[in-house]
Order: structure tokens, then C-alpha cells, then sequence
């Protein structure tokens, strides 16, 4: 489950400001069964829909996530936490299972209520690898919108 945009040192206002376009016409070429863009529910809201509408659980390696340079350090500030995260964050806690390994700060981001995400798409595993993007984790057999975040 490629998660697109990857910008791991690009400068915010580039990665805030790049359009999805052309990222979701690689991610059909590449046979995209589902994709959504990352907006105000947080990675894990726009992940359970997307898993609850297909049936699937999902797996996710929040280590792989990418976010913009500084982003960890402001999550891991209690100041810099908006409300509709704070809220995104409870909300989530009715279907995902956190791995030990998953720090406070992580946490955050994959539940921040964002405005200009990036588009989080589910492709065949044979085909991910064609995408320039980065895979975050694998939908899998389980409860509906189950979501195991290691």
C-alpha cells in the first residue's frame, strides 16, 4: 500500500503546494484497486474507510511513513497539536491496534487532521514497486478496518 507523495527531505511549501494528478495517473496505470487523497481525517481515518469499504484490515509500518522535515518534532510537542487531530486521534482508537515501537509523535501524525496530504493508494503488490512512491504497510484478511499499526 504505496502512500504518495514520498518527499523525505523536500521543503514543506513544495510538498504542501504539489497537485495529486500526476501521482493518481501512475497509481491507475499501476492498477490501483483503491486510493484516496490524505485530508482531515488523517492517514489512519482515510485508511479505515478505505478498509472498511473493501472488506480488509490493514498493516501498517508507521517507521515507513513519510512526513515533511520537522514534522516529528512538532507532533512531539503538545502545543502544536491541533484540536481536529486530538479528535481524529480518539476516534481512531476504536479500530487500530498500536505496536509498542509507535511513538507518541507518530501517533500524531498519523491521525493529523491535515489539509493538503498526500494520496494513499492500494495497488497490487506485484506493481508498487513501479510507483515512486513508498509502501507503508499491506491490506489484509481480517475485521473490516482493523487497522495494526507496528
Amino acid at each position: 500500500m504505496p502512500s504518495s507523495p514520498a518527499h523525505k527531505n523536500a521543503p514543506p511549501i513544495e510538498v504542501m503546494t504539489e497537485l495529486n494528478a500526476t501521482a493518481a495517473t501512475r497509481a491507475r496505470e499501476a492498477g490501483a484497486h483503491a486510493m484516496t487523497d490524505v485530508t482531515g481525517f488523517g492517514l489512519l481515518g482515510h485508511l479505515h474507510e478505505l478498509c472498511t469499504a473493501s472488506g480488509l484490515a490493514a498493516r501498517i509500518d508507521a517507521h515507513a511513513v513519510p512526513t515533511i522535515p520537522g514534522a516529528h518534532e512538532l507532533a512531539a510537542d503538545e502545543r502544536c497539536v491541533a484540536g481536529g487531530t486530538r479528535r481524529n486521534a480518539e476516534h481512531v482508537e476504536d479500530f487500530v491496534e498500536w505496536g509498542a515501537t509507535v511513538s507518541t509523535a507518530e501517533r500524531v501524525l498519523l491521525t493529523d487532521a491535515m489539509t493538503s496530504g498526500g494520496l494513499l493508494v492500494a495497488v497490487p503488490r506485484s506493481t508498487a514497486a513501479s510507483l515512486e512512491a513508498t509502501v507503508i504497510g499491506e491490506l489484509v484478511a481480517g475485521a473490516p478496518g482493523r487497522i495494526i499499526v507496528r
